[in-house]
C-alpha cells in the first residue's frame, strides 16, 4: 500500500493524539486515508470485484494506542461484509498464527468469497483488517456462520430445522472482533422464521440462559401486558444462546414520532417491567455480581481518557460532574439492592400496540432499583439531544406511573443516575467522527450539570 511520507507522518501525529479530534476524525473520514483504507481492502480482493461504498458504523479512539472502526462495505452483487479496522501503535504483527486455522476453516465452508483473505496487516501503517466471520477469540464463530451448519446446530438443540423449506442464511447483526458477535439465522426469506445467536465467551452462556429463562417466567406471571424474550435454546459446546424473532419495533424508533398517547403508553408498561423485576424473589438474582454507584462513576471516568487527553477543559468538567456526584450520592439514603436489568434502555424494549418485551440481560445485577429507573430516562435525554420530540421530564412521568408508589429517597437517587449516565452515554456515544463531537460532548456535560443543579437544590445542598 503506497502513501507518501506527509500522509504516513500525519497518520502517525494522528494516531498519538497531537492532532487532537481533528486527527481523529481526519483518519476516518478524509480522502487519504479512506483511499489508503479502499486501496487496502481492493488488494484483499479479486481483480474485477466491485467495492461500493464503506460506511463507518462506530469508532473508538483511545490517543497515543489505537483507533478501532467497524465499517459496513458495499460489494455489489456480492452482497455487504462487516470489517473491523485498527489503527494502532506499536504496530500489529505482520502474522497471527492463531487465525490460519480459522481462516482455512472459512474457505472451506466458502465463508471467504469474494475476498481472496479475511485478514491483512500493514504494519508500516499500523493498519490491521478483519473481515467477518474472522475472529481468533471466538474460535466458533465461522462454524456457527455456516448456513449449512444451522439443521445440524439447531438438531442438537433439540429444535426442528426442517418445518420450513427454503435454505437457510446466517448474517452477522453485530460483528466486533474479540468483544461480542450477534448472527441472524433465517430460513425461507421471511423474518417470522428467523432467529438469533448470541456469542459468549469462556462459559459466559450458562448464565445467561439461566437468568433470560427466569426472567421471562416470572414476568410472564405478572399476566400484564409484559413479557422477557425466552431463549430458545442453549448450545453450551460453542457457547452460544438461541433466541426467537420477538415481534415488535424498538421504543426508539417511536420517539417524537406520531401519537404522543402510544409512547406514553408504553412507557407505563417499561415501569411495570421494572417494578416486577425490582421486587423480584432473591432466586431470580443468583449468582449475579454487584453493582454501586462509585462502580458506575468509576466506568464513567475510565472511559473518558479520550476527552481529558483531547478537551482537558471538558474532561475537567467531567471529573468535576463526576466529583459532585459522588458527594451527592454520599448524602443520600440508601437501600437493599434488587434484581436490576442495568442497562435498561429504549433499544431494548420491543412494542406492539398488546405487550412490551424486555431483551438482553447480560448485564443484569443486583443493584440499586435507581438504576433502572435513571438509565432509561438518561438515555431519552440523550435521544432528544440528536432531535427526537421526546420530553424527558414527562417521560420520566410516565414510567413512574408504571412503576407505581417508590420512596422520595429512591426517585432522588434515580434522578442522579439520570445525570450519571447521561454523563456515560454521552462519552460511549458521541463519535469523534461526528465534525461537532467536542462541542456536542460539552453541551451534554452542560446537560448533566444542569440535572445535578435541580437535585442539589431539592435535597438542599
Amino acid at each position: 500500500m503506497s502513501a507518501g511520507p506527509a500522509v504516513r507522518a500525519r497518520l502517525a501525529d494522528a494516531l498519538a493524539g497531537q492532532a487532537g479530534a481533528d486527527g481523529a476524525r481526519w483518519m476516518l473520514r478524509a480522502p487519504a486515508p479512506r483511499a489508503l483504507l479502499r486501496q487496502h481492502l481492493a488488494a484483499m480482493l479479486p481483480a474485477g470485484q466491485p467495492l461500493g461504498p464503506c460506511r463507518l458504523r462506530r469508532a473508538k479512539f483511545k490517543p497515543g494506542r489505537r483507533l478501532n472502526a467497524w465499517y459496513d462495505v458495499d460489494l455489489g452483487p456480492a452482497g455487504h461484509r462487516p470489517i473491523a479496522v485498527t489503527w494502532e501503535d506499536p504496530p500489529p504483527a505482520a502474522d497471527w498464527p492463531a487465525a490460519d486455522e480459522m481462516e482455512a476453516e472459512a474457505a472451506e465452508a466458502g465463508q471467504v468469497a469474494p475476498f481472496l483473505r479475511l485478514r491483512s496487516t500493514v504494519p508500516e501503517l499500523g493498519l490491521r483488517v478483519l473481515v467477518a466471520p474472522l475472529d481468533p477469540a471466538f474460535g466458533h464463530l465461522v462454524r456457527l456462520s455456516d448456513p449449512v451448519r444451522v439443521p445440524e446446530l439447531l438438531a442438537g438443540a433439540k429444535l426442528d430445522a426442517d418445518g420450513i423449506r427454503g435454505p437457510w442464511s446466517a448474517t452477522a447483526v453485530r460483528y466486533r472482533p474479540g468483544q461480542r458477535h450477534v448472527l441472524r439465522w433465517e430460513q425461507g426469506g421471511t423474518h417470522q422464521h428467523a432467529m438469533f445467536a448470541k456469542l459468549y465467551r469462556r462459559g459466559g452462556s450458562a448464565q445467561a440462559f439461566q437468568v433470560a429463562r427466569r426472567v421471562a417466567d416470572w414476568l410472564e406471571r405478572t399476566g400484564e401486558p409484559i413479557g422477557g424474550a425466552r431463549p430458545l435454546a442453549h448450545l453450551p459446546e460453542v457457547d452460544v444462546l438461541l433466541y426467537p424473532f420477538v415481534p415488535g419495533r424498538q421504543l426508539t424508533a417511536g420517539l417524537g414520532r406520531g401519537d404522543g398517547g402510544v409512547l406514553a403508553e408504553r412507557l407505563v408498561r417499561a415501569g411495570m417491567i421494572l417494578r416486577a423485576l425490582h421486587n423480584a424473589p432473591p432466586e431470580l438474582a443468583e449468582g449475579l455480581p454487584a453493582s454501586n454507584f462509585d462502580d458506575a462513576a468509576n466506568e464513567v471516568h475510565k472511559a473518558a481518557g479520550h476527552i481529558r487527553f483531547l478537551v482537558p477543559a471538558t474532561g475537567a468538567n467531567l471529573e468535576e460532574l463526576l466529583e459532585r456526584a459522588r458527594k451527592l450520592h454520599a448524602r443520600l439514603p440508601g437501600e437493599a439492592d434488587v434484581f436490576a436489568h442495568a442497562d435498561y434502555k429504549a433499544d431494548h424494549l420491543l412494542a406492539t400496540p398488546d405487550r412490551l418485551t424486555v431483551i438482553d440481560f447480560d448485564t443484569c445485577a443486583l443493584a440499586d432499583p435507581a438504576l433502572d429507573l435513571g438509565k432509561l430516562v438518561a438515555d431519552l435525554h440523550f435521544w432528544a439531544s440528536k432531535g427526537r420530540a421526546v420530553d424527558a421530564g414527562e417521560a420520566r412521568a410516565r414510567l413512574l406511573d408504571g412503576y407505581g408508589p417508590a420512596s422520595r429517597p429512591r426517585l432522588l437517587r434515580a434522578r442522579l443516575y439520570e445525570a450519571l449516565v447521561l454523563a456515560k452515554l454521552t462519552v460511549r456515544r458521541v463519535s469523534v467522527a461526528d465534525p461537532d463531537w467536542a462541542g456536542r460532548t460539552a453541551a451534554l456535560f452542560d446537560r448533566c450539570a444542569g440535572l445535578l443543579d435541580d437535585l442539589e437544590r431539592e435535597v438542599g445542598a
